[in-house]
């Protein structure tokens, strides 16, 4: 009942492509990483608030998620962003969900989602 197209939501999904280390003002490796996202992708996808017992049971008591999505359509990679407008840049700032847990079924994909601070 979950995965019904009645309980979809349009959201924008931006995937990581690559990474690329970051360099000081003199040009030296600074050993931290920037992604880089592809092009903004529409998805329809379930979203529901994570406030109940079922979702203890998939991700566990100590999991700290503001919405999960249940879906055996779309399959998203960790580190996945959601946006619920139409991003314009600064994707790795401005994003309203990123993906943390993945937990895969037999048919189904269960996704834990945190919101940004």
């Amino acid at each position: 009942m979950r995965t019904l197209a009645r309980n979809k939501v349009k959201l924008w999904l931006v995937t990581p492509l690559t990474s690329s280390p970051l360099f000081d003002i003199d040009g030296y490796d600074t050993g931290e990483f920037t992604l880089n996202y592809a092009i903004p992708t529409i998805v329809y996808i379930s979203l529901f608030p994570s406030n109940s017992a079922v979702t203890e049971r998939i991700f566990g008591k100590d999991s700290q998620l503001d919405m999960i999505s249940v879906s055996n359509e779309v399959a998203l990679t960790e580190d996945d962003l959601l946006f619920l407008t139409e991003p314009l840049d600064n994707f790795g700032t401005t994003y309203d969900y990123r993906l943390t847990s993945i937990q895969k079924s037999i048919n189904t994909y269960n996704y834990g989602f945190r919101r940004r601070t």
